[in-house]
């Protein structure tokens, strides 16, 4: 070193100790705060929005762009604030739900009703919140006028009547990303006049601050209200083609970078979460190991500034007429899915000794109600279904009416006809897509496989095999009546495309005995904590088009099971091992299904062991662009009934026994 000044050795020592100790702490990050824009129609005076990527290490400052200055406390008057937060979750585009037999059912006009008449009687220091916390895309006809692509984008429904009804912030839920990130930002910029926000989503080349924000301070009456956005990495759909870089970081490790500085800045802290709730330990590998009550057991060592968690994702209803979900001293929040409740929480926030804390903490669900005009006024359960004085007609007439004037054609077609089949209604088909063979899963994938000899490049020869996933497969049908698009939308809400792959007979032979694995046994069904397979599961149990048969042996566990007597277009397995088959999927399964695991990591979803999935995703495969829904619709068409000879059979292609 006797080539350097002394000076210039003293610097270069010094910069060496501060790189160790940066090694040793951790990088730490900045982030800018700007002046926002928040919802003309909701409470905030003033929003201001947090840039930055935050999943990299612990943020060192909050700097103030030109012309900002950091928010303080300044409340207007010498009371409480008096908050009401109202909140919603997983809405999944359930809007208006059209029914011509009963009546439409009007579920957010609903739920715009209560927080308007909150808003009008609003007294001086109260105020009224009204949040989303995710997932308000992907479920429901609606979702026809988003189109497929930022190409053929029309509307964002969700966010539109969000902007319209005083939201003021949503956070980023997985269902988000179903179409792209290209779309979901032509859709943001178009639509949602209000912050969106997600902290641990980054690394998107079509999102950027001009979409959405790691978090937020909003303005209501001189106190401060911190916004932090979380998003669960489960079935979110990630480095994909378009966008390869686009991540989801831990929702934990970013809370932990991001909370003491924002609450610094904050006198009430809000994590927007799209995380998911689960109370029982062994269920916590339903949400890649975090969960809401993870979260607030971090929030609660990190700030004593009061905080609430406004949840989604495991669509739960929480605190049904008082508050009793809370953890760490911090409440959690969450509404059920599909417009079925409205959240409330309450609370004082008031300034004693110079601390700010909430006090006088309530909740409660505001249960919205179904339509049904064929029920009589004079029956004493009339009052349990939706009448016009329950939703406000004035927002429902201008702003949804008009959603559904574009939809009204499509929505109201006839596909065609149900026979009279137990089997393929709601109750049969939500039991037997977990447990076992499935009609409606039999008709779906041989429709498919019938379709597909008029696929481009497969005319006239088509696929050999069909594969679809139970999680798909969200209702079952009006049985013995006619069905339209909208009824076979609530059976397959998703946008999933067709993709094309070829498979040899080994691999296939390694996929169902994988499968079988995932089945759910009848022991899951039983006991003190039974199986609500009603719901969304996530196991990624398949079902298969007719060419393939097999039997599930359960033995004593999910290690034990396995597939045997398995057969292929006839052959038993071990004849065609080296043989080529191609096969189509629907997009969810062939990129890997996300945490349905299909993608070489271990199966979830309380199978204990670590059995490592198939990888799927792996197999080469060209995606079609056909919409996998469309093509099961002109089966439909073409056919003209859902019954035995069209596809709709139990014919024993599973079988399960012990």
């Amino acid at each position: 070193m006797s080539r350097f000044s002394r000076s210039q050795r003293f610097a270069l020592i010094l910069f060496i100790l501060l790189a160790l100790i940066r090694i040793q702490v951790g990088d730490t990050v900045n982030v800018t705060l700007s002046q926002g824009i928040p919802n003309l129609n909701g409470v905030f005076s003033q929003v201001y929005t947090l840039d930055g990527e935050v999943v990299s290490g612990p943020v060192d400052q909050i700097i103030p762009t030109a012309g900002t200055s950091l928010p303080s406390f300044q409340p207007q008057f010498k009371e409480p604030l008096h908050i009401r937060l109202f909140h919603l979750n997983d809405l999944h585009g359930f809007l208006t739900i059209p029914n011509s037999k009963k009546g439409d059912t009007h579920y957010y006009s609903q739920m715009v009703k209560i927080v308007k008449q909150a808003r009008d009687n609003a007294g001086p220091n109260e105020a009224v919140l009204f949040l989303s916390a995710g997932d308000d895309h992907t479920g429901s006809v609606f979702d026809e006028l988003l189109g497929m692509n930022a190409q053929t984008f029309t509307i964002d429904p969700a966010y539109r009547a969000h902007s319209e009804a005083g939201i003021d912030a949503a956070v980023l839920g997985n269902h988000e990303f179903d179409r792209g990130t290209p779309l979901l930002a032509k859709a943001i910029a178009a639509d949602a006049r209000f912050p969106i926000v997600s902290a641990n989503v980054y690394g998107s080349k079509f999102l950027t601050s001009r979409h959405y924000h790691p978090a937020l301070i909003g303005i209501i009456k001189g106190f401060r209200v911190g916004i932090i956005g979380l998003t669960t990495a489960q079935d979110t759909h990630t480095q994909t083609k378009d966008d390869p870089q686009l991540k989801v970081a831990s929702p934990v490790k970013t809370l932990e970078n991001l909370l003491p500085q924002l609450a610094e800045l904050s006198d009430l802290v809000i994590i927007l979460s799209h995380v998911g709730y689960e109370p029982k330990a062994s269920n916590q590998s339903l949400f890649h190991g975090h969960s809401d009550l993870e979260l607030a057991e971090t929030a609660g060592r990190l700030t004593t500034k009061p905080v609430v968690i406004v949840g989604g994702h495991s669509h739960t209803a929480l605190n049904l007429d008082k508050l009793e979900t809370k953890q760490a001293g911090i409440p959690i929040l969450q509404t059920g899915q599909r417009g079925q409740c409205l959240g409330e929480l309450q609370l004082d926030l008031k300034s004693e000794a110079g601390q700010i804390q909430g006090v006088n903490y309530s909740a409660r669900l505001y249960p919205t109600k179904k339509r049904d005009d064929t029920v009589k006024s004079s029956d004493p359960n009339c009052e349990k279904y939706e009448h016009d004085s329950d939703y406000d007609q004035h927002f429902e007439n201008t702003v949804i009416a008009p959603l559904l004037n574009k939809l009204a054609a499509k929505l109201s077609e006839t596909i065609g006809r149900v026979a009279d089949l137990p089997e393929l209604g709601n109750q049969r088909t939500l039991i037997d897509r977990y447990t076992g063979e499935c009609a409606l899963g039999n008709f779906m994938n041989d429709a498919i496989v019938a379709r597909s000899k008029q696929f481009p490049g497969l005319e006239n020869q088509g696929v050999d095999l069909a594969v679809f996933n139970a999680s798909g497969i969200n209702s079952g049908l009006p049985v013995a009546d006619r069905i339209t698009f909208n009824d076979w939308y609530a059976v397959m809400p998703f946008a999933d495309t067709v993709q094309i792959g070829t498979m040899s007979g080994r691999e296939i032979r390694t996929m169902v005995i994988n499968n079988a694995k995932r089945i759910v046994r009848p022991a899951e069904l039983t006991g003190p904590n039974p199986l609500d397979l009603v719901g969304y599961f996530s196991r990624g149990f398949l079902h298969f088009s007719k060419g393939l048969r097999y039997t599930i042996r359960l033995g004593a566990n999910a290690q034990e099971t396995t597939a045997t007597a398995i057969t292929l277009n006839g052959k038993p397995i071990e004849q065609v091992l080296d043989q080529q088959f191609r096969v189509a999927f629907n997009s969810f399964v062939g990129d890997g299904a996300f945490n349905e695991a299909w993608n070489g990591n271990p199966i979830g979803a309380n199978i204990s062991g670590d059995i490592r999935s198939y990888d799927l995703k792996a197999i080469l495969k060209t995606d079609t662009g056909l919409v996998y829904r469309n093509e099961i619709v002109a089966y439909i068409k073409e056919q003209g009934r859902i019954d035995r000879t069209s596809g709709a059979v139990l014919d024993g292609r599973v079988k399960v026994i012990p």
